[in-house]
């Protein structure tokens, strides 16, 4: 909401220049495996609330707002992705851009299957079939291996539907792989992954397009903008984790286990006297990934605090006084 604003308020009297601002979510995680439909619910509630702010600032000449989502294979299946997909079209009739990857699809044509139960068939679908969805995908790899895969769908939806799969833009990491210290082989800049899919598709007339966009991610909030993040104990993180309810009250971040690790401390919405924290890692492999996980006290104690850190032990003090030491490497509290 304040982006949209503040887009506002910097154009100042150039009332002609739009942006499309698209809330981002994923597939990933138990609550799309067992509860998909209501998920998507509360999305596009949760999208439909920040139009109704956009449009309150006066903002929504210049601002449109949209859905997206991340959807990789290996995070779930087709069947309970759909039933999310289902619960936000009950609810929402708003553009969703799917920015996620095509795992395992084939780079070449020789097959229709994907990882994790998916096929060129259900890929498509989530990111065309659905009346709401366009594509934008991760063109990560420094291979061009992404890229193949994208332009094997746009083939498999021009052959088995009769119709074009318009890319609206692709998808990069190179400045959250900067900000992290690197990433291995899954650093395209924006050019190069653009330039990847652009090349394959425009030398086929089947599928020839040129996609619009060419997006990148970075870090920001406390992970810092377009620059290293800070490192050690950092406090004003509530609202840093847009996926998280948890009432969060600083973090420990740094390298740990071969990738940038963040631990927020604090305790679950519904039960101040349950204590949390939420490891954020990027795992900065060949396909790197954000993981998220929320781990218990073992003891209701109230809320924590990350007091110090000490190689890959935080201890954690929680507002009754009681203190608990974590393993951030085992993920679990001593």
């Amino acid at each position: 909401m304040n982006f949209a604003r503040g887009y506002r308020g910097c154009t100042a009297a150039d009332r002609a220049s739009t942006i499309s601002l698209a809330i981002g979510t994923t597939n990933r995680g138990t609550e799309v495996r067992d509860n998909g439909y209501q998920q998507g619910r509360a999305f596009a509630n949760f999208v439909r609330s920040i139009t109704s702010q956009v449009a309150a600032a006066g903002a929504s000449g210049q601002v449109t707002v949209t859905g997206a989502i991340d959807v990789e294979m290996d995070w779930n299946t087709y069947e309970d992705t759909r039933e999310w997909y289902l619960g936000y079209d009950s609810l929402s009739n708003t553009t969703i851009y799917n920015f996620g990857d095509a795992a395992g699809c084939t780079q070449d044509g020789s097959t229709t299957a994907c990882n994790n139960g998916w096929t060129q068939e259900r890929v498509w679908w989530v990111s065309e079939g659905f009346a709401l969805a366009h594509p934008l995908p991760e063109i990560y790899t420094n291979s061009g291996s992404m890229a193949r895969q994208w332009y094997q769908l746009a083939r498999y939806t021009d052959a088995r539907h009769s119709a074009d799969m318009v890319i609206a833009g692709t998808l990069t990491q190179f400045g959250a792989c900067q900000q992290v210290g690197g990433c291995t082989t899954t650093d395209n800049t924006p050019s190069e992954g653009w330039t990847q899919l652009y090349d394959l598709l425009n030398a086929d007339p089947a599928v020839r397009h040129r996609p619009r966009w060419s997006a990148d991610i970075c870090y920001s909030s406390v992970l810092g903008l377009a620059a290293a993040p800070p490192t050690g104990i950092v406090d004003g993180v509530q609202g840093a984790l847009p996926t998280s309810t948890a009432r969060l009250l600083n973090a420990w971040q740094g390298r740990a286990g071969g990738g940038f690790v963040s631990v927020y401390a604090g305790a679950t919405a519904g039960d101040a006297e349950q204590g949390v924290v939420v490891v954020v890692t990027l795992e900065d492999a060949r396909h790197p990934t954000l993981g998220q996980q929320l781990v218990k006290t073992p003891s209701r104690s109230g809320a924590l605090r990350v007091a110090a850190a000490d190689g890959p032990l935080l201890t954690l003090q929680a507002e009754s006084g009681a203190s608990f030491t974590f393993d951030i490497a085992a993920r679990r509290f001593r």
